[in-house]
């Protein structure tokens, strides 16, 4: 087992087994929900600061108590719209320094499910050579919407599964691909995988990165053109009469 290897499972056993004691019961949220963002879902328009400005009141009547952010926190919530299954989770913005600009993470490996707390991890404290604060206010709405995927696969999946994802996500490249295009998948499925799309092309066409950085994204994530093509497929095959021009 290499130093590098040691220290990124590590890392996972940490996240995981963290703050085991501390969590609130999760009441999961079964009422109607109704979106103020709604016309946004399964789209391919930009969503603007304004817009998401109007929409924070009720925004926040639907996810405010469960969210532990300040910074972002406008961006954070019209990404949570696309996400009513995600209602009654607690959910906590972290900052530190990240290879990548984000990650998402479930905080106490060994609690029930309807006792786990969430994580976002955010960069925004060194130099990088994507940050993501120069991408567009759409985009950044985006790269949450993909963190989202990942908590959303977290929050169905049990104890013994986190673990064994963990184990699988340092040891195998197959499997980390996997793993983001589940992520990918499921900001589709709920209908926000344009703004993922408008994130990945800031990284792939539009962020200058170094060759072995964006050698690295390559590796790990699916290009802006085969998003944006899967993002329109979906529509296609469920009847949304949307993004007609593409």
């Amino acid at each position: 087992m290499t130093p590098q290897f040691s220290t990124v499972l590590l890392y996972w056993l940490i996240l995981l087994l963290s703050l085991g004691g501390c969590a609130k019961t999760v009441t999961f949220t079964d009422t109607p929900y109704e979106n103020p963002l709604a016309d946004y879902r399964y789209s391919c328009q930009s969503i603007d600061s304004l817009t998401v400005a109007a929409a924070l009141p009720a925004l926040e009547a639907q996810f405010g108590d469960q969210l532990e952010a300040s910074a972002y926190r406008d961006k954070i919530l019209a990404a949570l719209s696309f996400y009513p299954n995600l209602r009654g989770i607690d959910i906590r913005l972290i900052r530190r320094r990240l290879r990548t600009s984000m990650a998402a993470r479930p905080l106490g490996l060994g609690k029930r499910r309807n006792r786990r707390t969430y994580a976002v991890y955010v960069d925004d404290v060194s130099d990088k050579p994507a940050d993501f604060r120069n991408a567009s206010y759409s985009a950044q709405v985006g790269c949450f919407i993909h963190e989202f995927g990942h908590i959303s696969y977290y929050v169905s999946r049990s104890n013994a599964q986190l673990a064994t994802d963990g184990a699988r996500y340092v040891t195998s490249q197959r499997f980390k691909n996997k793993y983001e295009r589940i992520a990918d998948r499921l900001a589709i499925q709920h209908g926000g995988g344009y703004y993922v799309y408008q994130y990945r092309r800031f990284t792939f066409e539009e962020a200058e990165l170094p060759e072995a950085y964006l050698a690295f994204k390559r590796r790990n994530y699916t290009d802006q053109k085969k998003l944006l093509a899967r993002h329109i497929a979906y529509l296609r095959e469920n009847s949304v009469e949307k993004c007609v021009d593409y």
